[in-house]
């Protein structure tokens, strides 16, 4: 299971032992034995104090972020998704930058693209629309109107998202649905995130792998990928008059 390396990954993290946290793995409707397989994970790697699956039946990719923002118990999300596999001292690293910054609303980091085979001549010009490299020209602070994260390996404060929640505000966009390419749902994250006054930050001391299967690796799909993308911009219209 591709799922393997990414849990090995969660369970390698060194986390000092005044932070407090948790593993909620998100089971989107999955038909391959997803739940047992991640649960006998759990046990054998010894986390099931601190670890649990939820099962959400509505499929997207925006469903199960969703359920996993409210099945959390503590004020940060980070989103890992099934393909990234981060550094053993990332948890510890964001944390020192956001007890310090107390107006940081999500923080992303930079994602490393490891091939199934071959790396396609193209993917080095193209890489940030598969979530690889930097997502910002500095450290800290995007200073930009509408700043942008991917939401793979990033933060998300969680109580200015359910401030919206909370309030029965559903986002327009789902995100992946199946073999529907859909994006932009990160964005609007970040779009919330901003109208209540937080920042949107990077940091290349956050690092991960992200794993790029065969099958992603054609112009194809990447046409796919950017039609999208695209076809999902014009909704965000309905923010643009508050920046």
């Amino acid at each position: 299971s591709k799922l393997e390396p990414t849990l090995q990954s969660i369970f390698s993290l060194q986390i000092e032992e005044s932070i407090n946290w948790e593993l909620v793995i998100i089971d989107n409707a999955s038909t391959d034995n997803t739940a047992q397989f991640c649960e006998k994970m759990i046990q054998d790697y010894g986390f099931i104090a601190q670890s649990r699956v939820i099962l959400e039946s509505k499929v997207g990719c925006n469903h199960a972020r969703r359920r996993g923002i409210d099945e959390a118990k503590y004020k940060w999300l980070l989103f890992c998704d099934d393909d990234n596999h981060v550094f053993p001292d990332y948890i510890t690293n964001a944390w020192s930058i956001l007890k310090s910054n107390p107006l940081v609303g999500a923080i992303g980091g930079q994602g490393i693209a490891v091939f199934e085979e071959t790396k396609p001549e193209w993917f080095d010009r193209y890489s940030s629309s598969f979530a690889i490299g930097p997502q910002a020209t500095k450290e800290g602070k995007i200073n930009s109107n509408r700043a942008e994260l991917y939401s793979a390996g990033t933060f998300f404060r969680k109580e200015v998202l359910m401030h919206y929640f909370d309030s029965n505000f559903n986002c327009l966009l789902v995100g992946r649905k199946g073999k529907e390419i859909y994006g932009g749902e990160d964005v609007e994250l970040c779009l919330l995130l901003q109208l209540q006054g937080y920042e949107i930050w990077y940091s290349s001391q956050l690092k991960f792998y992200h794993y790029m299967p065969k099958a992603r690796m054609t112009w194809t799909y990447y046409l796919q990928l950017k039609g999208g993308i695209v076809s999902t911009s014009a909704l965000f219209s309905a923010y643009l008059t508050f920046f």
